[in-house]
């Protein structure tokens, strides 16, 4: 039987390596370099809210989790930090039409 590492996200929504992330960048002192990461680390945390909510999502809750992750260590300043604009389309199911 193979053993595997049972550790779990607090936001199953985002996984443990965002989260781990987050943790690392709380620790990068360089002001640049870390809104730099954050930026990227946004996005992607964005791009996973999207897929569970299609209605779309507000950039201050993406801010307002990296807050809670970091425990309080990491404020993002929205003005700093401009989230790109995700459009969700319909997965396709693998059908295929007919011809008529």
């Amino acid at each position: 039987k193979v053993e595997y590492d049972r550790v779990t996200a607090d936001r199953r929504q985002y996984g443990k390596y965002i989260e781990q992330m987050i943790q690392k960048a709380a620790e990068i002192i360089d002001d640049e370099e870390r809104n730099e990461l954050l930026a990227m680390i946004a996005n992607q945390m964005k791009k996973s809210l999207m897929a569970i909510n299609k209605d779309g999502i507000e950039d201050s809750r993406v801010f307002k989790d990296i807050y809670e992750i970091s425990k309080g260590k990491i404020r993002v300043d929205e003005s700093q930090i401009k989230l790109k604009e995700y459009i969700i389309t319909q997965q396709p199911t693998g059908k295929k039409k007919k011809k008529k």
